[in-house]
C-alpha cells in the first residue's frame, strides 16, 4: 500500500513473513539550493562603503551588520536587484577608519564577512606661514584630516620637481605645523601634504612658495659732484631682478627696475654736497630682501674754494 505526499512519494511499509521490506522508491525530494554568498564586491570612498553580492537561493534574506572599533554597529536591509544581485550602501561613516562586514542569510544561516577601510581625507588647509619665512627655510601649517590619521606626509620638491626632503608627522597629536630648513635663498619650491591610514593615502595637496633672496653684498660707492656710481654683488642663492631706490630727506628722488644680471647703476642730475639714502631691494618671486647705504655727492669746486680760503685765514 502506498500513499503521496510533496513532490515525491513518500514509502509505507509491508510485512513478509518475519520481515519487513521497504516498497519501491521512484525518486526523492530535491535539496534546496542554499543562500551562498558569491562574487562579493564592494566600493569605498572616505565616508561610505558600497557593497554587492549574488546568491544561487531564492527566495533569500540577507541582514548586513557594520562596525568598527570605535563605533557600534550598523544594520542595513539589503535590496535585491532583477539581475538576482543583492546591494546594501553605508553612508556618513568616519574617513581612514577599518570596517568590519557580515553578511549572514536568515534563510539557513549562510555567511561571509569582509573587512574593508574608507579612504583617508586630506586637510583642508594647508598654507606656508608667511610671517616664518627666510631664506633658508620655510615653515607649513595644516589644519588636521577629519577622521583616523595614523601619519601626515610632507614631501618637498625643487623647481625641477626633484624631492629635497621628507617628512612624517603622527597623526593625532596637536602639532600642525613643520619646518623645512637647509633651502637656497631665492628660490621657488613646490610643498605637498597627504594623510596616511593603515595601507591607504589620501589625495595629495600641493602649494608652492620662494625662500627670500639674500641682499645685495659688497655694495660700492663712487661720487662725483652731480653723480653717483653704485655697484653689488649678489648674495647667495638666486634673485629675479634688482630695484634701487634713491630717497631724498625721505623722500623718493629716483627708481630703477634692473635685470637680475646688471649689478651696478649710475645715478645722474643729483645736488652737489647733498646727502642720499639708497637702498637696493633684491626680489625673488613675491619677496624681498633689501641693503641700503648713506651717500654723499662731491662738493662744488666754489664751495671747496672757499673753504680753503676761509682756513687760510683763520692760520694767519
Amino acid at each position: 500500500m502506498e500513499r503521496k505526499g510533496g513532490f515525491g512519494i513518500v514509502p509505507t511499509q509491508q510485512k513478509c513473513g518475519r520481515c519487513i521490506q521497504p516498497a519501491h522508491v521512484p525518486s526523492g525530494l530535491a535539496a534546496p539550493v542554499k543562500c551562498t554568498i558569491n562574487q562579493t564586491q564592494w566600493k569605498v570612498s572616505s565616508q561610505s562603503i558600497y557593497l554587492r553580492w549574488r546568491s544561487l537561493g531564492n527566495p533569500c534574506n540577507f541582514n548586513v551588520t557594520c562596525s568598527s572599533h570605535s563605533a557600534l554597529y550598523r544594520v542595513c536591509q539589503p535590496i535585491q536587484k532583477p539581475n538576482g544581485s543583492y546591494e546594501c550602501d553605508y553612508n556618513g561613516l568616519e574617513a581612514g577608519t577599518l570596517y568590519f562586514l557580515w553578511i549572514v542569510s536568515l534563510s539557513d544561516g549562510e555567511t561571509s564577512n569582509i573587512t574593508v577601510q574608507t579612504d583617508p581625507l586630506p586637510p583642508a588647509r594647508f598654507e606656508i606661514k608667511k610671517e616664518k619665512i627666510s631664506t633658508t627655510t620655510l615653515q607649513v601649517w595644516w589644519s588636521p584630516s577629519l577622521g583616523k590619521v595614523d601619519r601626515y606626509e610632507l614631501q618637498l620638491f625643487d623647481s625641477t620637481i626633484k624631492k629635497i626632503q621628507e617628512i612624517h608627522v603622527p597623526g593625532g597629536i596637536s602639532r600642525n605645523e613643520e619646518t623645512f630648513v637647509n633651502l637656497i635663498p631665492g628660490s621657488k619650491y613646490t610643498l605637498s601634504i597627504s594623510a596616511i591610514s593603515g595601507t591607504k593615502n589620501s589625495p595629495t595637496i600641493d602649494i608652492s612658495g620662494f625662500t627670500a633672496p639674500s641682499p645685495a653684498e659688497n655694495i660700492q660707492i663712487s661720487v662725483q659732484m652731480e653723480s653717483v656710481h653704485v655697484s653689488w654683488l649678489p648674495g647667495v642663492g638666486n634673485v629675479d631682478q634688482y630695484r634701487l631706490i634713491l630717497l631724498d630727506k625721505g623722500r623718493q628722488l629716483q627708481q630703477h627696475e634692473l635685470e637680475k644680471h646688471v649689478l651696478s647703476y649710475n645715478f645722474s642730475g643729483l645736488t652737489p654736497g647733498h646727502q642720499y639714502n639708497l637702498t637696493i631691494i633684491t626680489r625673488a618671486g613675491e619677496l624681498e630682501n633689501y641693503n641700503f647705504r648713506l651717500i654723499r655727492t662731491g662738493e662744488t669746486f666754489y664751495k671747496l674754494f672757499s673753504v680753503a680760503k676761509l682756513w687760510q685765514t683763520l692760520l694767519t
